[in-house]
């Protein structure tokens, strides 16, 4: 860490504030997030703690910081420091430092900045640099010109917000006969009694003179404590492939009785029905719902320390080390305030370091390793799991799918599979295309000479289990067998997967043998499938082509 001026002086008092998940804390507007309490004896004895306001003071796009003096009996009524708010970044550098100079603090006085940094600022702009891992990290200094002391002291917060992270697919059966003024609803019940289940209600709105939107709101009944609630929901088409998205935020009240949150609205049913085959298949509509549950503070602890040597140059862990028993201060909340939901936990819990290799490290896999990795698929060694595809069944490993797809991890983890217990039916692969999307799972090979349909399926496969780095080496594969037989399918493999990289690609191609292609009876049959993508690309390669005679 950086050292300035003040920190060689003597009397000086230093708390480091580390708040884990603070993007999802309860607060709302004028509403503290107070730190524990911590007393500085060679400050007078006076009592003290940090203010943030996540949801603003004045403005609700700002984030403000304060210091604050409790009450403290014996102390003098007032008390002048001089003290510095700052963020501490990645890297141990320190950001947006505020100065303040000869402040008088009397009891319950608080003073701070009600702008110390913007929500976009910290939220979007600068999110990687100032939350690494998600966690928000604040220093206060402090100095007292008539300190007791000339040693000076340091303390270090943790603080956890609790939350609860869940991901689920919802199937609306019929969507194509739905109507104004009906709905489909899905309740999410929660893990515990005591808290409050969600319902998903799904309707539409508009009329004749309108196009019909279709709006989803989500209720509480009876929420017997505050909770705040992130919702991401995708349209899916038939593919598995992202079409539009919405997410929002709400607070839930402590309250009796019935909250309703209506999210924006998150696409027309006329655009649904203008192509059925693809977001409609068989006439339902699914969505996949992500969603972030905050219970607020979970845990917080503080250490202090005498400061013989800088506290910059140290580790929390070794400060936590060196501090005795009797100066360690920690509360938990009690046994039964869990998170609601029933999904999977992210909540950290402490436990010994692990190291792991580096990227470096794993760059060149052994032959004999991915030998034996294969030999669990091929020899069937100890499956916990099947894929079945038709009437042949591929017996897998949950470990070894979750660790390289994050559709089977999410699949695995937040119990979504439609028939439960230990299989699930593929409908959109043959047995071929799957035994191939294992092997690469299985050891990161892929057959060099498939031909145009089976490397289209495998590319389907990728993209459908999220497995990017074979997504990517079929999409290359794609490039280089490139040829007016064909282009015109992989342009439409492309659109239909939104991957921009192999549709450029497609362009290019169809630029250099434009003559050819727009005279074959591929590219007719293309005008007459999809004039919408037959359009786009014959605008994009007149307007390149006029840009590139022009120069």
């Amino acid at each position: 860490m950086q050292n300035d001026e003040k920190s060689k002086e003597t009397g000086g008092f230093t708390i480091v504030w580390k708040i884990k998940n603070f993007e999802y804390c309860l607060q709302k507007n004028r509403e503290p997030l107070k730190s524990p309490s911590f007393t500085v004896n060679h400050f007078a004895e006076t009592k003290w703690h940090l203010l943030l306001y996540p949801g603003g003071v004045e403005d609700d796009t700002d984030i403000g910081f304060y210091l604050y003096r409790e009450e403290s009996k014996g102390a003098p009524e007032d008390i002048t420091i001089d003290f510095e708010l700052s963020i501490i970044s990645e890297g141990e550098s320190f950001t947006k430092i505020v100065d303040v100079q000869d402040h008088v603090f009397s009891d319950r006085h608080g003073y701070g900045i009600s702008s110390f940094i913007t929500r976009d600022g910290l939220f979007q702009d600068n999110r990687d640099i100032l939350l690494p891992d998600d966690t928000f990290t604040v220093r206060c200094r402090m100095w007292y010109h008539e300190a007791s002391s000339s040693t000076r002291k340091e303390g270090i917060i943790n603080t956890r917000i609790g939350i609860e992270k869940g991901s689920f697919k919802w199937s609306i059966k019929d969507f194509s006969n739905l109507r104004v003024g009906q709905e489909r609803s899905l309740s999410v019940e929660s893990s515990l009694k005591e808290y409050p289940s969600m319902s998903l209600n799904l309707s539409l709105t508009g009329g004749y003179l309108h196009d019909r939107h279709v709006k989803i709101e989500i209720s509480q009944i009876n929420a017997n404590r505050p909770n705040f609630a992130v919702f991401k929901i995708h349209v899916l088409n038939c593919y598995g492939k992202v079409l539009e998205f919405i997410e929002d935020e709400h607070w839930f009240d402590k309250k009796d009785g019935l909250q309703v949150w209506e999210l924006p609205s998150l696409i027309t049913r006329e655009r649904l029905i203008s192509k059925p085959g693809i977001y409609l298949p068989k006439g339902v509509l699914t969505l996949k719902c992500d969603c972030v549950l905050s219970i607020g503070v979970e845990f917080e602890e503080i250490h202090y320390r005498e400061c013989f040597a800088d506290l910059d140059s140290e580790s929390e862990s070794e400060i936590s080390n060196q501090t005795p028993d009797r100066e360690r201060w920690t509360r938990r909340l009690k046994g039964n305030e869990h998170a609601p939901f029933n999904f999977k936990r992210y909540g950290d819990r402490k436990s010994a370091q692990k190291q792991f290799p580096s990227r470096q490290d794993l760059s060149e896999v052994p032959q004999s390793f991915r030998s034996d990795i294969q030999s669990l698929y091929k020899d069937q060694v100890l499956p916990d799991f099947n894929l079945k595809v038709g009437v042949q069944t591929f017996p897998v490993h949950k470990a070894i799918l979750s660790a390289r797809s994050p559709v089977f991890k999410a699949m695995f983890s937040n119990d979504m599979l439609e028939q439960g217990g230990n299989f699930t039916d593929v409908l959109d692969l043959d047995s071929e295309t799957m035994h191939r999307f294992l092997i690469f799972v299985y050891t990161d090979i892929t057959e060099e000479n498939l031909d145009w349909s089976a490397l289209s399926k495998l590319y389907f496969a990728a993209d459908k289990y999220e497995v990017l780095s074979l997504k990517q080496r079929c999409s290359e594969f794609l490039k280089m067998r490139l040829c007016p037989d064909n282009v015109c399918d992989v342009l439409t493999l492309a659109d239909m997967h939104q991957d921009d990289h192999l549709k450029s690609a497609v362009k290019d191609f169809l630029l250099q043998h434009d003559r050819i292609i727009f005279h074959s009876e591929e590219w007719k049959k293309l005008e007459k499938v999809d004039q919408d993508l037959a359009f786009e690309t014959m605008r994009e390669l007149y307007l390149k082509k006029l840009s590139l005679q022009q120069f």
